[in-house]
């Protein structure tokens, strides 16, 4: 005969064996609020020094991060200008404002000559690129070998006459003026103990970890294949017919 005490341990044991929902295996599910991911996002703009896009953003979301919009004024101004190309102004911002930061980083001051140099490439300015590198960089390059191969990739782009089809023709995106504008913004807020890391930086890095993790481990998953679209790839869902 079954006891009332059976039933109970064979219901227990049917719930600590049964699987998890559909809903536990959702991983479409939000984990973060709208508010939270505003905060991110501001986190994002203000660390980064987008002084504009940070106050439209903070008056549409009403997200405070506590931190007067005016301090970052001088790196979105710094930004602006590399991002613009106008390399020798962002140099001279930079000695006024911050004389101690291009001494400190002297990596970067290389960085920054480089860039200055594609961008003489890009307007077809031949003849000064030519004189810019061999009195502005050619002795950096001497003294610092591994930096050579650096500028040798950008003579290099003197060899065609369409520079766009050189091997090298990653120079010349716009996107190396980002990471540029990024190296500066970091080094300035590094020169002042400030914090250059983002939320949303590390959150990336957080997901990449976790999917590196997973795919070791052999664990079918959504896998984000475009961060910048958040796409992602619907052949990892588990398939809860066969569970």
């Amino acid at each position: 005969m079954i006891s009332s005490t059976d039933i109970e341990v064979a219901s227990t044991k049917s719930k600590c064996c049964s699987m998890p929902s559909v809903e536990v295996f959702d991983q479409r599910r939000p984990l973060l609020s709208r508010y939270d991911l505003n905060k991110v996002i501001m986190n994002y703009l203000v660390t980064e020094g987008y002084l504009e896009a940070s106050k439209l953003f903070r008056a549409e979301t009403g997200i405070d991060l506590h931190v007067p919009l005016d301090l970052p004024e001088n790196r979105a101004r710094i930004r602006e200008t590399i991002e613009k190309g106008h390399i020798e102004d962002t140099i001279s911002l930079l000695n006024n404002l911050y004389p101690d930061l291009l001494m400190t980083f002297t990596d970067l001051h290389f960085e920054l000559q480089k860039q200055h140099l594609v961008e003489l490439i890009k307007s077809q300015n031949i003849e000064e690129a030519l004189d810019y590198a061999q009195t502005q960089l050619a002795a950096h390059g001497l003294q610092n070998p591994d930096t050579l191969s650096e500028l040798e990739c950008v003579m290099s782009l003197l060899a065609f006459d369409s520079p766009e089809i050189s091997p090298h023709a990653d120079l010349l995106l716009e996107s190396q003026r980002v990471k540029l504008a990024s190296k500066v913004n970091a080094a300035i807020l590094a020169l002042h103990n400030q914090d250059s890391k983002t939320n949303l930086s590390e959150f990336y890095k957080l997901l990449l970890w976790a999917q590196h993790e997973l795919e070791q481990k052999n664990v079918q998953y959504d896998r984000m294949t475009d961060i910048a679209s958040g796409t992602l790839d619907s052949t990892q869902l588990m398939d809860m017919d066969k569970l």
